[in-house]
This record gives C-alpha cells, structure tokens and sequence, in this order.
C-alpha cells in the first residue's frame, strides 16, 4: 500500500514495513564502454557500425508505479535507454552520429 504524507499507522516491523522512494534524486545509468562492460556496438543509417558510450540520467516521478508496476525498475530502464538510443542512431549517418 501507499502512504500519504504525514502521520500513519503501520504494523510492527515482522508484519509491515516502510520504503520510502527519494523522487528528488537523479539517477544516473552509464550504457557502453564507459561503464567497463562489453562493446555496445550499434548500427548507423547508412550501414556502418560504431562503439558508442553514454549516460543517461532520470528521475522517479510516480513512487507507486516505480515499486509496483514494473518488476525490475533498473533493468527497464536501461532496455528502454538502449532501444531509444539505437532507433535514434540507425536514422542518422556515421558522421552525424
């Protein structure tokens, strides 16, 4: 369940516990080289295939879609960043990229 702002009752900790999620703070998931992983080689618009490292940065704007929607928040964010990033780069040429 959600708790609103103020006071609330809770069970004692075996039974109910309390998570708050900071909505203030930027996260930030490095994709690629810079974060010592494997090559993230991605394919441009006119055929050619580049290593490309960025970061990309986010916030939590709903704390209860964040915790109860989505199973493994972290990892989808991090397909979703990859998935945009490479329908962004396969559009445009190697020089612009």
């Amino acid at each position: 369940r959600t708790l609103s702002p103020g006071i609330n009752w809770t069970l004692p900790a075996p039974f109910e516990s309390v998570e708050t999620v900071d909505v203030e703070e930027i996260r930030t998931i490095d994709i690629g080289s810079a974060s010592n992983e494997s090559e993230n080689l991605m394919l441009t618009g006119d055929q050619n295939v580049i290593d490309l490292a960025y970061s990309v940065r986010w916030n939590i704007s709903s704390p209860e879609l964040y915790k109860f929607e989505i199973a493994e928040p972290d990892v989808t964010i991090r397909e979703v960043a990859e998935a945009a990033m490479r329908s962004v780069i396969a559009s445009v040429s190697l020089d612009d990229a």
